[in-house]
């Protein structure tokens, strides 16, 4: 897929941790999930994801998010945790 190797290659440009990835969602809208191997989940925007990406990497080694599961940024402007 080449929306595969477009948000991969945006999150290694961004020290997003790889090797915590345990897997790859996409969506026929033109959306990604990604769930990391300690079961966490993040849902993407389906536009303009490359903005938040520094954000979800200081929220995953924030011990203040570590009760969540998932990070839902789907809606524009919103975070919704669960």
């Amino acid at each position: 897929y080449e929306n595969f190797d477009i948000l991969y290659n945006n999150l290694e440009k961004n020290n997003f941790k790889m090797n915590e990835i345990h897997s790859f969602y996409y969506f026929d809208i033109g959306r990604w999930d990604i769930v990391l191997k300690n079961k966490k989940m993040i849902k993407f925007p389906k536009k303009n994801y490359l903005d938040l990406l520094p954000k979800i990497n200081l929220m995953l080694d924030d011990s203040n998010f570590n009760k969540y599961k998932i990070f839902d940024f789907r809606i524009k402007d919103q975070l919704i945790l669960k």
